[in-house]
């Protein structure tokens, strides 16, 4: 206990004394390899004086581009939800194994940062561009390492912007480059090879995070953007949309359901059967269009909806085999409906057997 307290008051006066200063950090080391290099993100500057060799990764995907980017990080943060007991994600795990590499150490964040651990890992770099990182934790962890936040929003760092921070940091711009062309000809082939999934309108939603809510993912959220290379459209009425402040979706509540009457496939993910079941049992869902015609995918495995939420080139690859055979089975699915397509203006509500209009609420 001594120790942990010894380490808290070093953390702290670090924080509180001075964080990372580029001025006056950039004369310690003469330039090598195209360093110093300094990034500017959302919480301030952090210069890298020489090519890191000890990363700690925060948040989530950094720790997959860190490793095909040909580093191995000293500490990830762990993903207990869709990863194994210890905190690591089925494809970060076997890319590892698979070259004989040694696991990252666990670094806990929640529900507070383990500082002792972090002051005796001694990291030369932190990355963390998709996480939530705070303004007082980058300053604080700055004392000990440059730090690489997100550049904008917290949680809603596009993926190449995430691999080229990540590069940029650890003077591999050239091959991250490549890893990103590489992933886009892997996608494309996989489209290529399902012409039945092109310009199919899809909705991926998700009515189970919060009680009476809808909420819609969107361009720019990985797992929209990899069912949109794959051919996949989305509802004219879900274009412009905005990830609500502070989420991953745009928030649009049970009311306005009717902007997924278009949807031709809907998606979801569940993190319980009970939550499953709770959100399919709701009238306003059960009349969706896509839902009476049986076009409906809800996805229940932890780790791939992890893997198509992390838009990394390890976890595309580990999740396109599972998803996309769960993809083609639900379009070929078509329940019967005397009128095909949608309901009609006068068609029984499902649920109440009152009429409904046009955009298929009880009139």
């Amino acid at each position: 206990e001594a120790r942990r307290l010894l380490a808290l008051v070093v953390f702290l006066s670090l924080g509180l004394t001075g964080c990372y200063d580029p001025p006056q950090t950039k004369a310690q080391t003469p330039p090598q390899d195209g360093y110093p290099v300094c990034i500017t993100t959302a919480h301030g500057t952090s210069c890298i004086e020489s090519p890191p060799k000890r990363v700690v990764t925060l948040g989530a995907g950094a720790e997959d581009w860190t490793l095909s980017l040909g580093v191995v990080p000293i500490a990830i943060e762990p993903h207990y939800w869709g990863g194994d007991a210890e905190g690591y994600l089925p494809w970060f795990r076997q890319a590892l194994e698979a070259q004989e590499l040694p696991l990252p150490a666990i670094i806990s964040s929640y529900p507070e940062l383990d500082v002792e651990r972090l002051l005796a890992l001694k990291p030369d770099l932190i990355l963390a561009p998709q996480s939530g990182i705070t303004r007082e934790s980058f300053l604080q962890l700055s004392a000990l390492a440059p730090v690489i936040a997100y550049p904008d929003k917290p949680w809603l760092t596009p993926v190449k912007q995430q691999v080229e921070l990540i590069a940029k940091a650890l003077g591999k711009e050239v091959l991250a480059e490549a890893l990103l062309k590489q992933q886009q000809a892997y996608i494309a082939q996989v489209a290529a090879e399902n012409p039945e999934f092109n310009g199919v309108r899809l909705a991926y939603i998700n009515a189970a995070s919060r009680v009476g809510n809808l909420s819609v993912y969107v361009t720019g959220d990985p797992r929209v953007d990899l069912l949109l290379a794959l051919g996949f459209v989305l509802p004219p009425q879900l274009f412009g949309l905005n990830a609500s402040r502070g989420h991953f979706a745009a928030h649009i509540g049970l009311e306005r359901a009717d902007m997924l009457d278009d949807a031709e496939l809907l998606l979801s993910w569940y993190s319980s059967d009970k939550a499953r079941a709770e959100v399919e049992a709701m009238a306003v869902i059960r009349r969706l269009p896509a839902m009476r015609r049986g076009r409906y995918l809800a996805i229940t495995d932890p780790a791939l909806v992890m893997a198509s939420s992390y838009g990394s080139l390890l976890s595309v690859k580990w999740a396109i085999p599972k998803l996309v055979p769960q993809l083609q089975q639900t379009l070929a699915e078509q329940k019967e409906n005397p009128r095909q397509n949608r309901p009609s203006d006068t068609q029984p509500d499902a649920d109440t057997g009152a009429p409904s209009n046009k955009n298929g609420r009880p009139g």
